[in-house]
This record gives C-alpha cells, sequence and structure tokens, in this order.
C-alpha cells in the first residue's frame, strides 16, 4: 500500500517539474519580443493619436453640420473634478466630498 505522503510528495514533484517547463516554454517565447521599455511609448503614443484623430472628427462633424456639441465646457469640468477628487480619495484612502460646480 501506498502511503497519502508518497502520493502528494509525487504529486508536488510533478507540479514544480511542470511549472519549470512552462516558464521555460514561455521565456522561450518571449525571447524575440521587444523590450516593453521600447513598446509602451510607442503605444501609447499610438493610443493618443487614434482619441486624438476620433476628438477632432467629432468636432468637425458637429461644426460641419452646424450642431451644438453635446457636452459643454462645465461637463469637461465636472470630469476633471471627478477625477481629482478620485486621486485624492486615493491618495488618503477616505471618501472626498465634491462641492457642486457653479456654472
Amino acid at each position: 500500500m501506498v502511503s497519502s505522503r508518497v502520493v502528494l510528495g509525487q504529486a508536488y514533484e510533478n507540479r514544480i517539474r511542470w511549472l519549470s517547463e512552462l516558464e521555460t516554454h514561455v521565456r522561450g517565447r518571449l525571447a524575440g519580443a521587444p523590450d516593453l521599455d521600447v513598446v509602451a511609448p510607442l503605444v501609447a503614443d499610438l493610443t493618443l493619436g487614434v482619441l486624438e484623430t476620433a476628438f477632432r472628427l467629432a468636432v468637425v462633424r458637429h461644426v460641419a453640420a452646424d450642431e451644438p456639441h453635446p457636452y459643454d465646457f462645465l461637463a469637461g469640468a465636472r470630469g476633471i473634478h471627478l477625477a481629482e477628487a478620485g486621486l485624492a480619495s486615493s491618495r488618503t484612502g477616505r471618501r472626498v466630498e465634491l462641492a457642486a460646480l457653479k456654472a
């Protein structure tokens, strides 16, 4: 009869061996990948470029159609106010009271 300790020990050794093989496989696959320090700024620039283009197209569409934009400057100010409150809440670890914005 095989004791449970022997079975568990073998399972643990097999798991360690499997994880080691998986790590070797993943590292081998990532060996040819570009460095993240090089890729991250390029992705950020591309993302900002896409967002800027989408914003410009939205502005041009409303101007060309002579329609009002769905958001005004006060909506943008509320968004910035909310983002600043979120950062303050994260920094202090507490809830932050939001004061009403006046136009």
